[in-house]
């Protein structure tokens, strides 16, 4: 399963490069090394019917807009290919996608887990993925920036925007927020 998995989202999105692991000041895990985004690992858990994986993202702008078109387009087209896995709805129930964005801190680039994608198999299933939609919900819509919304509410270092897939009248849509 995470073998077919690793291929079918490596041909979307691509691997990435070897990264070196190292801790920041207060303890949290970040990655930093080459520019190449891609695909880092992918786990599955097949008791539990639950599958990760993480994927470093390069992004073209800051526009809070913009980032999240990125995330629709490339997710859309691993999620079309994913549902095209036969069994894939039986396999998995829940799939989470951890989204690393790269930052600077202290004049270094190192990679933050930023947004969590989470969905059903049953959405990745059934959801059609040719024109998705998306949603910013609650305080999301006053932000026209990625790096002012994580200004505004970093604190003690973590912070993950979270993306939820569902199906909306057939066609997949993109919640990003806490409802």
């Amino acid at each position: 399963m995470e073998r077919e998995v690793w291929a079918r989202v490596a041909e979307v999105l691509g691997e990435a490069p070897n990264r070196v692991t190292v801790h920041d000041g207060g303890g949290i895990l970040s990655y930093e090394g080459p520019e190449g985004a891609g695909i880092n690992y992918i786990l599955y858990y097949k008791e539990l019917g639950y599958l990760v994986f993480e994927y470093k993202m390069l992004t073209t702008s800051d526009s809070m807009e913009e980032i999240i078109e990125q995330i629709v387009q490339e997710f859309s087209a691993v999620f079309a290919e994913l549902s095209t896995m036969p069994d894939i709805d039986y396999l998995v129930d829940e799939l989470v996608v951890r989204v690393m964005i790269p930052a600077i801190q202290d004049s270094k680039r190192v990679w933050r887990e930023s947004m969590n994608i989470s969905t059903t198999a049953g959405t990745i299933r059934n959801a059609d993925w040719k024109n998705p939609t998306f949603e910013l919900v609650n305080a999301l819509i006053h932000y026209r920036k990625f790096s002012d919304w994580w200004s505004d509410n970093n604190e003690g270092n973590y912070l993950v925007l979270p993306v939820t897939v569902t199906e909306d009248d057939g066609s997949a849509k993109f919640i990003v927020g806490i409802e």
